[in-house]
């Protein structure tokens, strides 16, 4: 097994294969998914991010806090969504869109649109050498170049985002 859990495998096609060990599955080893399978390792090894709590490749309409919503989200299917447990209910907390290639402000409306929808209250883009990861903050639209820890994540909700979840 290769670093950070990635298997690179040759099949008889020639498409090299990796081990997805979040989804229990080999999947293509595109650009995209060698990003998402470096972050999945770093949000969980290093900054602690819990694995029951990511959702990864999903639609839209295939998510839990979006169930009542079937039939109005877009067939869409998101990278990554981290969950936390705030206020007793499970909601989101931080959407992750993955790209292989380098990262342009241009690139903000495909992820803020998912999050239309998802309203995690933080959202960013990763390409495994850059992070762009963003916020609304009092009707303005902070950025910042990392990932805090979930802990960081679910304590700045639990102290700034109360009325969000505690009216829902």
């Amino acid at each position: 097994m290769g670093a950070m859990g990635l298997s690179p495998q040759n099949r008889a096609s020639e498409i090299k294969k990796l081990y997805d060990p979040f989804r229990n599955i080999f999947v293509e080893a595109n650009p995209e998914e060698v990003i998402r399978q470096k972050i999945l390792h770093y949000l969980v090894s290093t900054l602690h991010y819990p694995k029951e709590m990511m959702v990864i490749e999903k639609q839209l309409s295939e998510l839990p806090h979006l169930q009542e919503q079937v039939g109005q989200a877009p067939k869409r299917r998101l990278d990554i969504l981290c969950y936390a447990l705030l206020f007793e209910k499970l909601v989101p907390l931080l959407l992750l869109e993955c790209k292989g290639v380098p990262l342009q402000r241009e690139m903000l409306p495909q992820v803020m649109g998912y999050n239309s929808y998802i309203q995690a209250p933080f959202f960013a883009l990763v390409n495994g050498e850059e992070i762009l990861l963003g916020w609304k903050e009092k009707e303005e639209y902070r950025y910042i170049d990392y990932i805090p820890s979930y802990e960081n994540l679910r304590g700045y909700c639990n102290t700034y985002l109360i009325h969000t979840y505690d009216s829902k």
